[in-house]
């Protein structure tokens, strides 16, 4: 009797969106039979375009608890049985991938159908700026000076300005108010840079081998942390777009600044997010663990920053979960076609932290996300405003944030509001940026999505 075996994959029966592969044995006492049913599977799968052929693997073997190595000699012999050839790098410093993709050429990224990072956000953070920052040509809708100018026509339309300084206040600046700041054609350039879809390099996708300290952009994008999952799904070509928000900052100086330009992809916050990435950066040789000491000094200080948060305002926005095959972001288009209707709001207060959340951010610290019903790919982020409070207060917020099911949101001290662009102006004493884990230290700062910018092996969070 002959052999042959066909390797797949199943689903675990609790666990949808963790995979497992699985192997199939056929037999058959003729050996030319069995050798025909093996030909007509590899011609069909060679046919299969959606499937990568060859990768380019950069692993970190710094990040997380530096087991980046380990992971991927546990999931290459997938790869290998699947017929992929892959051209394996192992970074040697920080920044080392950032600069591979900076100064990659067309010709050597043609050369292979995807890039796969072995390690955390961070990594992953690093490959897209290197290829953003050279290769995104989009201009920015709000320079530094139309940003001030912004703020300074807000106060110059409320009689009460000098007394409401520190309150939270909202006005219409819209094009029939007489405000040129942020006119329809700016508008118009903007939401259309987050209503269609625009990949930065077409033939690429990107994936992730989670071997990091939360591997938060994995857990949102296919439900779990296990590196056999997401190699499976790199391995059989399933592939998303997802959003990515430019950053532009300016640090306030004497002389005309250059902006700050960054890429993120998951989560970018200021205040508590900034002050934990800040005090943390002198401790990883501490590993994870870091996270929980800093933000533990953070959380005892408990400080606010007096700031102004301007949005383009979005109404009746949908508040589905994101999953597999999701039609939020299969939609054409998903912002109001009738650009005049918008509002364009500031708020000013004192905040413990602002933060920008480009997907839900589900990670083994917050299993729900930091906004749980964020879409992958709607062209959106989502503002959370998290003004003075008590610190028991902001403890239950935390709490709320740690707890399946929980309403980290709900609570009257919080704002949510879904937005393509913001823009930031801090007023006093001052935090940093933390825009997917690395430090950006900007006073003024605007944000702007771009849909699709990038394809992700990956199809969404099986639903439970």
């Amino acid at each position: 009797m002959h052999r042959f075996s066909i390797h797949s994959f199943q689903r675990l029966r609790n666990s949808r969106s963790k995979w497992l592969p699985r192997t199939y044995d056929f037999a058959h006492p003729e050996l030319e039979v069995c050798h025909r049913w093996v030909k007509c599977l590899h011609n069909l799968l060679s046919k299969d375009h959606k499937r990568p052929k060859d990768l380019l693997v950069l692993i970190n073997p710094y990040g997380g608890k530096g087991i980046a190595s380990s992971k991927w000699a546990m999931v290459s012999p997938l790869f290998s049985r699947a017929g992929i050839k892959t051209k394996v790098v192992t970074t040697e410093r920080a920044g080392h991938a950032y600069e591979m993709m900076y100064n990659a050429t067309d010709d050597e990224l043609k050369c292979h159908d995807g890039i796969v990072m072995v390690g955390g956000d961070g990594i992953f953070n690093e490959v897209i700026n290197g290829l953003a920052l050279k290769r995104h040509q989009a201009s920015s809708v709000l320079t530094a000076h139309q940003i001030s100018q912004l703020i300074t026509s807000h106060r110059s339309q409320s009689p009460k300005a000098e007394e409401e300084a520190a309150l939270l206040d909202e006005s219409r600046l819209c094009s029939e108010t007489g405000s040129s700041i942020l006119s329809e054609p700016l508008l118009v350039h903007a939401l259309s840079n987050s209503c269609k879809f625009a990949p930065l390099v077409p033939w690429l996708r990107f994936g992730i081998i989670p071997a990091g300290s939360t591997d938060t952009i994995v857990v949102s994008t296919t439900g779990t942390r296990d590196p056999v999952t997401a190699a499976l799904h790199i391995i059989l070509g399933d592939s998303m777009p997802l959003d990515i928000v430019r950053l532009t900052g300016w640090k306030e100086s004497k002389q005309p600044e250059a902006p700050v330009i960054r890429y993120a992809a998951s989560f970018s916050g200021y205040g508590f997010y900034g002050d934990v990435a800040r005090e943390s950066e002198s401790l990883r040789w501490m590993g994870p663990s870091r996270y929980d000491y800093a933000g533990t000094k953070v959380f005892m200080r408990h400080r606010k920053y007096e700031a102004e948060v301007s949005y383009l305002d979005v109404p009746n926005v949908s508040q589905s979960i994101c999953c597999v095959h999701c039609r939020v972001c299969a939609k054409e288009h998903s912002l109001p076609e009738d650009v005049g209707q918008l509002l364009w709001i500031t708020k000013r207060a004192f905040f413990h932290s602002v933060g920008a959340a480009i997907m839900s951010c589900r990670n083994d610290k917050a299993p729900d996300g930091v906004v749980a019903h964020a879409h992958l790919a709607d062209g959106l982020l989502h503002l959370v405003l998290v003004k003075q409070c008590s610190r028991p207060a902001y403890l239950m917020h935390l709490i709320q944030l740690t707890r399946r099911g929980g309403n980290p949101l709900g609570l009257d001290f919080i704002e949510l509001h879904k937005t393509p662009l913001f823009t930031f102006v801090a007023h006093g004493d001052e935090s940093v940026w933390n825009v997917d884990g690395e430090i950006l230290a900007a006073n003024k700062l605007g944000g702007q999505v771009f849909r699709g910018l990038i394809n992700f092996f990956a199809l969404g969070p099986e639903e439970q």
